[in-house]
């Protein structure tokens, strides 16, 4: 999918210090909408709100001046293909679940914020599968295992190490579908 950028040949005074803003009508911009849609509503994990709208950090705060650094790191990004299938393409960044995105020659690696968390959660393929088109196989290996009587998931991650994640069967069911599940006594 490809980055675009809002306005991409001009800095917005007020709002576009050190970073761009990802453009609200594009491919990328709806797909981070919807992510953040389904973490809010299927994750159960407590998310902040949004400072900034979707954006791009471009600029250090040292050279907070240098448009000239801006509208060339801009030009390099806008227009670039993001591979939303790579699993390697999502993590986390402190407390941020985010989209890594190219690096920047002057800047270093770039991201874009998708969810906030105040406590980070601790299974990132729980997050994955709230991708708005899990339908891709972005894990091919995580199959959860529902508990019968508490009704919470116990998850195979990749590492094969079982974690319990505390989300209601039926959120789960709305997200992945009955054929994904898989209903386990646990002992």
């Amino acid at each position: 999918m490809k980055l675009q950028f809002f306005e991409p040949f001009r800095r917005i005074p007020g709002k576009e210090i050190h970073s761009k803003l990802i453009d609200f009508n594009s491919e990328l911009y709806q797909f981070l909408k919807q992510y953040r849609d389904n973490i809010i509503k299927y994750s159960g994990f407590s998310v902040s709100r949004q400072r900034m709208d979707y954006h791009i950090a471009l600029i250090n705060r040292h050279e907070r001046n240098n448009i000239v650094s801006f509208l060339s790191r801009v030009n390099y990004l806008n227009n670039q293909d993001i591979n939303l299938n790579d699993i390697n393409n999502f993590g986390f960044i402190g407390k941020a679940f985010v989209l890594f995105t190219p690096e920047v020659h002057g800047f270093g690696k770039t991201h874009i914020t998708i969810a906030y968390f105040q406590y980070k959660p601790a299974d990132i393929y729980h997050l994955i599968n709230l991708h708005p088109d899990h339908s891709k196989n972005i894990t091919s290996n995580y199959k959860p295992h529902i508990d019968s009587r508490s009704g919470y998931v116990n998850v195979e991650t990749k590492n094969e190490k079982t974690e319990t994640v505390e989300t209601p069967t039926e959120e789960l069911r709305l997200i992945m579908g009955d054929d994904n599940f898989e209903i386990v006594e646990l002992e």
